[in-house]
């Protein structure tokens, strides 16, 4: 009994959608991933990139998604709330960039 949680290549695991927004001197990332293998994943990480008008990078963050374990054919959420007082931010890019696999025995 128990998790047997493997570092494997996060292939599979893809940005299903996700809407940047500033608010108040933060610049706020909502989205969801998608786990398209077919076994499941935990600690699912997404690097955010900020970046500003001329494309140079301002930031960049990584979270885990809201969910520990996303089962094979789940999703997950993630939140990120970047401190941008001067407005600097214009676009982002997200992408997962590491994930364990999760072979949960009962």
């Amino acid at each position: 009994m128990g998790c047997i949680c493997i570092l494997f290549k996060y292939k599979n695991i893809t940005i299903l959608k996700s809407i940047g927004y500033a608010k108040s001197g933060t610049y706020h990332i909502h989205g969801q991933v998608k786990n398209n293998n077919n076994f499941g994943v935990a600690y699912v990480k997404v690097k955010v990139t900020c970046y500003d008008n001329s494309g140079s990078i301002v930031v960049s963050q990584w979270r885990y998604t809201d969910l520990i374990d996303i089962d094979p054919g789940g999703n997950s959420f993630f939140i990120c709330k970047i401190k941008d007082p001067e407005n600097k931010i214009v676009n982002y890019d997200v992408k997962v960039v590491n994930a364990d696999r999760d072979d949960y025995t009962p």
